[in-house]
């Protein structure tokens, strides 16, 4: 991929569980795009990179059925 786009992906070493966990033991502040793209900033910010990658979930009863919980990735590109 990184030879069609020119770019490749590097991974920052960030405890994600700053910004909310799933057990909400820590509460997230935001919406999921909000949340990913502070996620994509702090990547940045410690990569020293003018470009962020980042995703949140957010998971929840379905709002059809009610009967199955569903999972919606959000994830985000910061130019």
């Amino acid at each position: 991929m990184g030879d069609v786009l020119g770019m490749g992906v590097a991974e920052a070493a960030i405890d994600t569980d700053a910004f909310g966990t799933f057990a909400g033991d820590v509460p997230r502040v935001g919406t999921p795009t909000e949340v990913a793209i502070a996620k994509a900033r702090a990547g940045m910010q410690l990569l020293g990179l003018d470009i962020g990658l980042a995703s949140e979930g957010s998971i929840g009863p379905d709002p059809v059925s009610g009967l199955i919980m569903r999972d919606t990735e959000f994830v985000v590109l910061v130019d």
